[in-house]
């Protein structure tokens, strides 16, 4: 069994690689690293404001709508990306999250919908904003529900 990756085998390989290996290393963990968030200031920036214009187009649902994440918005675990939520409940005056800390990313957060998802075979129910959130499409067919 191979030994596990630690600082010092990182050092290591470095140390022992070809200026055209390092090369190559290094453009690897800058792509990683922008998948993860990493990235450039610019990229950041290109980010933000793709996102800023998501989460302004507001939809309109209603009970039995079928929803995803919109690009870039996605702040939970449930629903994974391209995978559909059902509207349960549409609130005329939002629940606003009681956190306390203004330094969570909770904080006076307005919850405008409930819905239902998917999770090892049982539909549970969470609050969400409803501008992070577009309907659901796919090339399924409606009369099979």
């Amino acid at each position: 069994m191979a030994d596990e990756p630690n600082i010092t085998n990182l050092v290591e390989a470095w140390a022992g690689s070809s200026p055209e290996n390092l090369g190559k290393m290094a453009l690897a963990l800058q792509k990683a690293r922008s998948k993860l968030g990493g990235g450039t200031p610019v990229e950041h920036a290109r980010f933000l404001k793709k996102a800023t214009i998501a989460y302004d187009d507001l939809h309109s649902f209603i009970k039995g709508d079928l929803v995803t994440w919109k690009e870039g918005l996605r702040d939970r675990l449930h629903p994974e990306p391209g995978w559909p939520a059902i509207v349960l409940d549409v609130f005329i005056d939002p629940v606003v999250d009681p956190v306390q800390d203004s330094q969570s990313s909770s904080y006076r957060r307005e919850f405008d919908m409930l819905c239902g998802v998917v999770i090892d075979g049982a539909m549970y129910t969470f609050h969400f904003e409803s501008r992070r959130l577009k309907k659901y499409e796919d090339d399924w067919d409606d009369e099979v529900l």
